[in-house]
C-alpha cells in the first residue's frame, strides 16, 4: 500500500468526522424551525440516552 492510499484514507476519514451525525441534524432543524428554547430542550432530550440506555436495558 503505497502512500496515495494513506492519503486517500485519511481524507475520507476527516470527511466523516467532520460531517453532522443525525443527532445534530435533528437538533438544527428544530432550533432554526422553532426556536432556541425547543433547541434547548432537544439537547436535553438527546443527551441522556447514550448513556442510561443501555444501563436500562441491563436493568429490565
Amino acid at each position: 500500500m503505497g502512500w496515495e492510499h494513506l492519503v486517500a484514507f485519511n481524507i475520507t476519514l476527516l470527511a466523516a468526522i467532520l460531517s453532522p451525525g443525525p443527532a445534530m441534524l435533528y437538533f438544527i432543524r428544530t432550533t432554526l424551525a422553532e426556536g432556541r428554547r425547543a433547541g434547548i430542550f432537544t439537547v436535553l432530550g438527546l443527551g441522556p440516552w447514550p448513556r442510561s440506555g443501555p444501563r436500562r436495558l441491563c436493568l429490565g
